[in-house]
């Protein structure tokens, strides 16, 4: 089997369709994506890599990236990416472990490469724009490599919530199920509308769904007269972007609007529900391993959180069909055809993944889940259950959520956040649990969504500048 194989007949008919738009750059049709799979492969055999070669890909998302990976992942190269703010030793590791053949990048990808030793040992390096700044080839069919189920066809390294370095493995058989069921449940191959979308991987599923995406940075500013050109018809972001985007635009053409990637305050839903009217609001949870787990309408969640007093929505419905839950005290397990079986991991005392005595395969999502009349969100494993009920009561009481509480190694508490003084006070007066009160300008958020409170960078600087 081959991921490619069963959607390579839309491709072709689709060739003259548009597959990808980009701010700053012309719009992409799949025959140009084609077009650059197939230099790519012209590449890839004149250099005798061979299926299960790795390739290192360091460049910018851009419609020649997707080209690329459209050329590996049927030649059977599977394709590593590394996010690159990772320590240095984190990055070597991964290196030495996966051992690519090829490096692929552009200029600023070199640069990065050549401060890296177990990168510098990789033999091959090439330019991505060289690849595809080849004359015209005569070849017009994608060559299909057949591969087992399990193989390969994506690794990409992220630190996660944990400040672990995992690596998520989508093997072909995984891309191909999981394509399946978001088909199902987002109706991708609705063939002319345009989903604008901030997530990269989530663009590779419209793409192999023939679906045209408008894909943009979660950091995107004045875009709002681009969009309002282009009329998407859906939205899939995160928290962060939703609320760039409301100041940017009044465009009523989106239908739906899918949230995920962190938790979503109230007040926000609260002004997106006004501001989209009439639009559906789609509350999603999963992770790259498991997408979609959880698909609820937006308006009732909402409600449900708001009935329990919370700033953050924390009801999550109920699972897809196709999931099959275990709730634990402190971990959900899940296991189904669109869960990835395998990950690598640095850090042993992890545990991501088991197999039943059936052989089915069970992934720890690392969340702690309630079920009350549908599933509530109950923090994460690794927070203390007690932390986590202390986060919300203090969130309910300043009715916002810029802060987030920390237990140094004598388990004293600390509260880290944007506050006025007044709320200091009131803080300190109201919840003598909390030894300190650490009042700062701006939180830092996760680098890949720009959503989450990044706790680890926080109180690196912070924390340990303040107190010692």
């Amino acid at each position: 089997m081959n991921y490619i194989k069963d959607f390579l007949p839309s491709l072709d008919d689709s060739r003259n369709k548009c597959a990808l738009i980009m701010p700053g750059s012309p719009d992409t049709n799949f025959n140009d994506l084609i077009e650059y799979a197939l230099k790519t492969q012209v590449f890839i055999q004149k250099s005798k890599f061979k299926p299960g070669d790795y390739i290192l890909i360091a460049s910018p998302i851009s419609p020649i990236l997707y080209g690329c990976i459209l050329g590996l992942i049927s030649s059977g190269c599977p394709i590593l990416f590394i996010e690159p703010w990772m320590s240095l030793e984190k990055i070597n590791k991964i290196i030495d472990l996966v051992k690519p053949k090829l490096f692929l990048s552009n200029f600023l990808g070199k640069m990065w490469g050549l401060r890296i030793k177990e990168i510098r040992h990789i033999p091959i390096w090439k330019n991505i724009y060289d690849i595809i700044s080849e004359e015209s080839i005569s070849k017009s069919k994608l060559h299909i490599e057949d591969v087992p189920d399990n193989h390969t066809a994506l690794l990409s390294f992220t630190s996660g919530t944990s400040g672990y370095p995992k690596g998520v493995l989508r093997d072909h058989g995984f891309l191909k199920r999981q394509l399946t069921v978001l088909n199902k449940y987002w109706s991708l191959n609705a063939s002319q509308d345009i989903d604008l979308c901030i997530f990269p991987n989530f663009a590779l599923a419209n793409l192999a769904s023939c679906k045209t995406t408008f894909l943009v940075s979660p950091r995107s500013k004045k875009i709002g007269g681009v969009i309002e050109k282009v009329k998407p018809s859906s939205l899939t972001c995160s928290p962060a972007f939703l609320e760039n985007l409301m100041s940017q635009t009044q465009i009523q053409s989106f239908k739906t609007i899918h949230i995920g990637g962190a938790l979503i305050d109230c007040k926000l839903y609260q002004k997106a529900f006004s501001h989209w009217p009439s639009t559906d609001f789609i509350h999603v949870y999963g992770s790259t391993e498991a997408e979609p787990v959880t698909l609820n309408n937006a308006r009732k969640s909402l409600e449900r959180s708001l009935e329990k007093g919370y700033e953050q929505v924390l009801f999550l419905g109920e699972p897809v069909l196709e999931i099959t839950p275990q709730l634990e005290e402190d971990s959900l397990w899940i296991s189904g055809p669109h869960v990835s079986s395998n990950s690598l991991l640095f850090d042993d005392s992890k545990n991501y993944k088991k197999k039943d005595h059936k052989g089915n395969i069970w992934h720890n999502m690392g969340d702690r889940i309630i079920e009350d009349k549908g599933w509530w969100y109950d923090g994460r494993s690794h927070q203390l259950k007690s932390d986590f009920k202390l986060e919300q009561r203090i969130y309910s009481f300043l009715g916002e959520t810029q802060s987030f509480l920390f237990r140094d190694k004598y388990n004293d508490i600390h509260l880290i956040g944007v506050m006025s003084k007044k709320n200091k006070i009131n803080i300190k007066e109201n919840f003598k649990e909390i030894k300190n009160v650490i009042p700062i300008k701006k939180i830092i958020r996760d680098n890949r969504h720009h959503s989450r409170i990044d706790r680890a960078k926080n109180i690196e600087k912070y924390f340990k500048c303040l107190i010692g």
